[in-house]
């Protein structure tokens, strides 16, 4: 991944923060389409993403997740959808396998939402309304940039409503202190359903009988005998 760097430039904080608050409201002006190519601003701004900073509880053991990418300046659900194209080409292939192909399910800031965060704090509790399995994605997102975590709920699926998250591998202010969150959003894999007949509409005929050569002979014996005797009896009763 191709990543460049603000601070080597001497740009005014003021104009930086402007500049920054401008990419992330239009989104696709940093962004290219296959989102491959992310801006990263000073670290006293946008940090590197960590481990720790987003994980939950279930059953007394604490997952963290397997892998984040981060801290990405923009908008990670703006109109080109460049967090879902990242995924999908591949952000985290070396963990998930090639053959994924990733959905957006919910965000938090959404009534309703598949997924529930507390609002404007830099930090706070996640939960997730239906139980997830194998891997998914949560994108946490501040005013200025995002980060993205990949986790693994295993095979079995679980309910996660003890979720911890804060935003110091988002981004903070110039004192390290962490901007509001707001939104979390979660990703999953498609899955491909293999369809099962309906034993009503779709009735399975099960092995066809054939007849045995012995059934057959006779049943043509059959046929010849009543052929035989209609022609005798029309010759008998002619007209």
């Amino acid at each position: 991944m191709i990543r460049f760097r603000l601070d080597k430039y001497a740009l005014p904080s003021s104009l930086l923060l402007f500049g920054m608050t401008l990419t992330t409201l239009w989104g696709a002006a940093v962004q290219p389409a296959n989102a491959l190519v992310m801006v990263s601003g000073p670290p006293e701004i946008l940090p590197p993403c960590h481990r720790g900073a987003v994980v939950f509880q279930n059953q007394a053991t604490l997952h963290q997740p397997l892998a984040c990418a981060g801290a990405n300046i923009g908008n990670d659900l703006a109109l080109h959808q460049p967090l879902l194209n990242w995924l999908n080409r591949g952000l985290f292939d070396d963990f998930t396998g090639s053959d994924r192909v990733w959905e957006l399910v919910g965000q938090s800031n959404q009534a309703g939402a598949a997924i529930r965060a507390t609002a404007h704090q830099a930090q706070g509790h996640w939960a997730i309304a239906s139980p997830l399995q194998d891997w998914f994605v949560l994108s946490v997102a501040t005013f200025l940039s995002y980060s993205v975590y990949l986790f693994d709920a295993g095979p079995t699926p679980i309910t996660i409503d003890q979720g911890l998250f804060n935003t110091l591998g988002v981004s903070t202010n110039f004192r390290g202190v962490g901007h509001n969150v707001q939104r979390i959003s979660l990703f999953t894999p498609l899955r491909v359903e293999t369809p099962i007949p309906d034993p009503i509409f779709n009735p399975d005929p099960g092995p066809v009988a054939v007849p045995e050569p012995g059934t057959i002979l006779s049943s043509i014996l059959v046929l010849g005998g009543l052929r035989w005797f209609r022609r005798r009896l029309m010759m008998r009763h002619p007209g």
